[in-house]
């Protein structure tokens, strides 16, 4: 599966039409932040979070391709995508600690790249034909090169932004792997 191309135009087009609620649960998510987290910082539950965030799939839907709508756990998706796009057109921020420069292998890249689009370890796993614990073993390899201590959502925020700034490099197969 793979998101349709947006522009920026297009993106900030589908963001404008977020209410600031929703834009402050996107933006807090895009930084890596949990429901319960981010329930604290605007002072609202835990479930009117998860209500906010299924809201803003609804209105970024446009960004997944039709025939893709019967996916399972589609709005997930459409928010990882989102936070995914936001970041890397500047709409949405992700500051990186000084300094960081990221160099990850090609299938490193690949599991991110599936992290992306809301792909869960299982999912990922599947579609690469590589066991469960090889997934999970690349992921915590991943989160230890990109120095991301929460979550999933905070991977793909953090790559977006190195993206962005130039400072992510997939290495050649025949390259020697020292990060990790």
């Amino acid at each position: 599966m793979e998101a349709r191309a947006v522009s920026r135009e297009e993106y900030e087009q589908l963001y404008s039409a977020l209410t600031e609620r929703q834009k402050e649960v996107l933006q807090q998510t895009a930084n890596g932040l949990s429901m319960e987290e981010i329930g604290a910082n605007l002072h609202i539950a835990p479930k009117t979070v998860e209500a906010h965030r299924m809201d803003i799939g609804h209105r970024m839907l446009e960004i997944m391709p039709t025939e893709r709508y019967s996916e399972p756990y589609l709005f997930r998706k459409v928010l990882f995508v989102s936070v995914d796009l936001g970041v890397r057109t500047g709409v949405l921020e992700h500051a990186l600690p000084p300094g960081l420069v990221t160099s990850v292998t090609l299938l490193q890249d690949e599991v991110i790249s599936q992290m992306a689009l809301g792909f869960s370890n299982t999912e990922i796993a599947s579609s690469s034909n590589r066991s469960l614990k090889t997934v999970e073993a690349r992921v915590t390899r991943i989160r230890k090169a990109l120095a991301v201590n929460r979550n999933r959502m905070e991977i793909v925020s953090r790559v977006s932004a190195l993206k962005r700034e130039g400072k992510y490099r997939v290495m050649a197969k025949n390259e020697e792997y020292k990060l990790c």
